[in-house]
């Protein structure tokens, strides 16, 4: 898989890997699809997608964890292991959540937060970290912190998610 390859980290290939076949799993047991390269279209971006098929999906892995999400509606999920480098304030927040961020104590984790609910929501509209994406007002609501990791997903809905 192109994908997959693209890493020339050893560790982020494995994780990469490991988290396509639990997709294939899932699709397979809980959708009845069989993931093959001609049902699977890469957008111009990178986004994977799948053809003629009422669902989409994204995933997301760091360090050993993975993570899918799949629903009726173009999706993105962004798992993360916290990281303390608070100078990406100034270059992920808008200026409404610059404001915020520098009056709470909880500098870390509020960062954090938004920088996985940005990624999943470029994600979702197939465009990754940019720009725009960065200026957008994103909530943090569902936007969870599982032991040192944070996740979130894009929309906030209900969906069945899986972290392996």
């Amino acid at each position: 898989n192109y994908h997959i390859n693209s890493y020339h980290d050893l560790k982020r290939m494995e994780a990469s890997l490991h988290t396509w076949q639990h997709l294939m799993l899932v699709l397979r047991r809980d959708y009845q699809i069989d993931l093959t390269d001609d049902i699977i279209e890469f957008k111009s971006n990178g986004k994977p997608d799948l053809i003629q098929s009422p669902y989409h999906f994204s995933l997301s892995h760091s360090d050993q964890y993975g993570a899918i999400l799949i629903g009726r509606q173009a999706c993105g999920i962004d798992l993360q292991k916290e990281f303390d480098n608070l100078k990406l304030a100034t270059k992920i927040l808008n200026d409404v959540e610059k404001k915020e961020f520098e009056e709470t104590r909880f500098k870390v984790e509020y960062l954090n937060k938004k920088w996985v609910a940005k990624e999943a929501y470029g994600k979702a509209l197939g465009v990754g970290l940019n720009h725009e994406v960065y200026q957008s007002l994103v909530s943090i609501d569902n936007t969870l912190k599982i032991d040192n990791y944070y996740l979130a997903c894009y929309p906030n809905e209900e969906f069945v998610i899986e972290v392996l």
